[in-house]
């Protein structure tokens, strides 16, 4: 089984090694709380779903909406999809991969308090490349289909 350690480390490698027109989502297996990485040729845009797609008892509420921004997330508006969303220039340091991480760890386990990385699964594909499938066995995870 993967822990938080190994999945965050497996995560920043695997997002390192993305191509341009790279879609990855991270999500709550059976659940709609997720994570979605996008690698375009100059940035790396990385999301959180916002309260506005999520069932009541699972929305983020004041203090997870307090953590979020404090941990560098910009906030929900129409134009990013009602959802939380940073964007970094690119190429990334090493170290800024890690930094990404960290933030969307916050979210998943601190803010949708998902127990552990068994309880999410994943799908990526390369839109640059006639939507062909991207297995990413560094995540740790189980890749399910589109």
């Amino acid at each position: 089984m993967t822990e938080w350690p190994e999945f965050a480390a497996g995560l920043a490698e695997q997002l390192a090694g993305l191509p341009a027109g790279a879609i990855l989502t991270i999500v709550e297996a059976g659940g709609s709380r997720y994570a979605q990485f996008r690698q375009f040729d100059d940035l790396l845009y990385a999301e959180l779903v916002g309260d506005e797609w999520l069932a009541t008892e699972n929305r983020t509420g004041d203090s997870g909406a307090r953590l979020l921004a404090e941990a560098g997330w910009r906030r929900p508006d129409r134009y990013h999809t009602d959802n939380w969303w940073i964007e970094y220039p690119w190429p990334l340091t090493p170290q800024r991969y890690r930094d990404l991480v960290s933030i969307v760890l916050i979210g998943l386990r601190r803010v949708f308090e998902i127990a552990e990385p068994a309880d999410l699964v994943y799908n990526a594909w390369n839109t640059e490349d006639g939507d062909r499938d991207l297995v990413l066995p560094g995540l740790g995870l189980r890749r399910v289909s589109k």
